[in-house]
């Protein structure tokens, strides 16, 4: 059961960066935004949170990193170009 949940949250984060990478580009929406932005900084930390609970610190960091890197890339885009 545990190795099924978890393969469900890598599929979810990868499927919530894909969507926030299409609504950037076909849709760029005023209240689109914000939910993307949402989805990814909870599935993200849920990933991490999650992977610090099993004590996998480098699955942990490689999460939050990329939680970071998304949300910071997705705001710069939507608000700064």
């Amino acid at each position: 059961m545990k190795k099924t949940v978890r393969i469900v949250f890598h599929i979810l984060f990868g499927l919530a960066a894909i969507g926030a990478i299409y609504e950037y580009l076909f849709v760029s929406g005023m209240f689109t935004a914000p939910i993307m932005f949402l989805l990814l900084l909870v599935i993200g930390l849920g990933n991490a949170i999650w992977s610090c609970i099993e004590k996998k610190w480098m699955t942990a960091y490689l999460y939050s990193l990329a939680t970071i890197g998304f949300c910071l890339g997705y705001f710069k885009l939507l608000f700064f170009l």
